[in-house]
């Protein structure tokens, strides 16, 4: 049985380098404020956004690391994003900006290291009440 959690859910489709390794990922259950504010950080990894499908930076090249450093941090200081933030991040800002990547990875995965997906979609989807899905497959394969 799995559970689809009451709130909003946001569905990212990702993949990296040229269309391959295709990814969907759904979170459910957030709040109105937490869906806004993980579409701004998802937003940045869109072809609009420009950081979406870059392996490493390279410092002579556009976008920087400082160019998404200063992109992450312009969301995550937000003051009414903070309650999103983990503690672990306030007690070390030097990594603040490193936060909206934790949150991002959740949707499209990442190698641990540096390396991002280009989102190429996002639903935001609102769930009233929670609903449970049983599986019946056994009912099918015989």
């Amino acid at each position: 049985m799995a559970t689809i959690k009451a709130g909003y859910r946001i569905t990212v489709d990702s993949y990296e380098n040229d269309g391959d390794s295709s990814n969907t990922n759904s979170i459910d259950g957030l709040s109105e404020l937490e869906a806004k504010f993980h579409v701004e950080l998802l937003s940045l990894y869109t072809r609009k956004g420009g950081f979406g499908n870059i392996y490493e930076f390279d410092d002579r090249v556009s976008p920087t690391e400082d160019d998404h450093s200063k992109a992450c941090l312009a969301i995550v200081s937000k003051p009414e994003y903070q309650q999103f933030i983990s503690d672990w991040y306030v007690k070390n800002p030097e990594y603040f900006a490193e936060a909206g990547d934790d949150i991002v990875f959740d949707y499209t995965g990442g190698d641990g290291e540096w390396a991002t997906r280009l989102v190429e979609s996002i639903l935001v989807e609102y769930v009233p009440e929670e609903i449970t899905l049983e599986d019946v497959t056994s009912q099918f394969l015989k």
